[in-house]
């Protein structure tokens, strides 16, 4: 099952509102370190939350995504936000050295045989000394049985799936439930959480210069889920 190829399809399709909500948005970890009128890409920008909360603190604002809908919706409101569809699995299409910063939530555990080179691209797009603000799931004991019953069809150890809306996860406990779920067509994408440990690979030409964990509620299963926020500078 190739999930890059799985996970575009689903985010390019799903209607606008059915795209998962912000789970949290950027604060001064992050304001105290830009200037007014820095320029900022939302990276998977979704309905726009993010990029017209940051539009409202008074920086220049793109916010790209592979969604139509999504972005012929954001388009449509009166706003200073420059809104683009974009496929960021590949090249982005800015200049080197575009960027004061980046904001991305919940994006990159989308991703997966990409994901290395998803972040080659901010550190393309980014000015010298450029931030990233990275808001995205940890590994969470709670999603334990989820991980070991997709291992066996999966490339990476927390790597799960998510299913169509007829099916429940909690509904599979064994891997011939997992097996039929598979046969039958109801996965939907694929998702990762991620260590710190391979946060830090990720991130390597980065430093961390914030970072904080929450609990949240996974916005689909309603379970608990680790949640890491953190702001990275391009060294």
């Amino acid at each position: 099952m190739k999930a890059d190829v799985l996970n575009k399809e689903y985010w390019e399709e799903v209607p606008a509102e059915e795209i998962i909500g912000t789970q949290a948005y950027p604060g001064d970890e992050l304001f105290k370190l830009l200037p007014d009128k820095s320029k900022i890409l939302d990276l998977g920008c979704g309905n726009g939350e993010i990029a017209e909360f940051l539009a409202t603190q008074n920086y220049q604002v793109v916010g790209i995504d592979i969604n139509h809908d999504a972005i012929a919706k954001n388009k449509s409101k009166s706003s200073s936000v420059e809104y683009l569809v974009g496929d960021i699995m590949q090249s982005l299409h800015f200049p080197d050295k575009s960027f004061d910063a980046v904001v991305t939530s919940f994006v990159l555990l989308n991703m997966m045989s990409v994901r290395e080179k998803v972040v080659a691209e901010l550190s393309r797009v980014l000015k010298p000394g450029g931030l990233i603000w990275f808001n995205d799931a940890l590994v969470t004991e709670s999603y334990k049985q989820r991980y070991e019953l997709s291992r066996p069809f999966v490339d990476n150890d927390n790597d799960f799936f998510v299913f169509k809306k007829d099916i429940t996860s909690s509904s599979i406990q064994t891997p011939e439930q997992m097996q039929a779920a598979i046969q039958n067509e109801k996965v939907v994408r694929i998702t990762h959480h991620f260590s710190l440990e391979e946060l830090k690979e990720l991130f390597n030409d980065y430093e961390e210069i914030y970072s904080r964990q929450e609990e949240i509620s996974s916005p689909n299963s309603k379970t608990s889920l680790n949640m890491l926020i953190a702001v990275y500078q391009l060294k």
